[in-house]
C-alpha cells in the first residue's frame, strides 16, 4: 500500500496528469498500478553493448538508462545481427 501524501505521491500524481493530457481518449482513463524505483544511469547514457571478453559467441546488453523495455528489444534484435555478422556493433559503444 503506498502513501497519497508526500513528494512522492504528488510526482506520481503529477505523471498520471501529464498522460491524461496526451490525448483526449486518456482524460478518463483509470491508473490502478504504478512503479518506482532506482534506475541506473551508465556513463554518457550510452547502454552497455558489447561482445563478452572470454566468448565472442555471447553479447552483453545493459545500462537501458530507465528505457529498458523499448530498448532491450530492439538492442536485441541488433545482437541477434551482430551474432550472425549482419550488422555491426553499434560505433558509441567504445566511446
Amino acid at each position: 500500500m503506498t502513501s497519497a501524501n508526500g513528494e512522492p505521491a504528488a510526482r506520481l500524481r503529477s505523471l498520471e496528469n501529464r498522460v491524461r493530457n496526451l490525448h483526449p481518449a486518456l482524460a478518463s482513463v483509470r491508473i490502478t498500478n504504478r512503479w518506482g524505483g532506482p534506475i541506473l544511469l551508465t556513463e554518457g547514457m550510452r547502454p552497455v553493448f558489447r561482445r563478452h571478453p572470454r566468448s565472442k559467441q555471447v553479447m552483453i546488453l545493459a545500462g537501458y538508462n530507465g528505457h529498458g523495455v523499448a530498448l532491450s528489444v530492439y538492442l536485441g534484435q541488433w545482437a541477434a545481427q551482430a551474432l550472425l555478422a549482419r550488422r555491426p556493433l553499434p560505433r558509441w559503444r567504445d566511446v
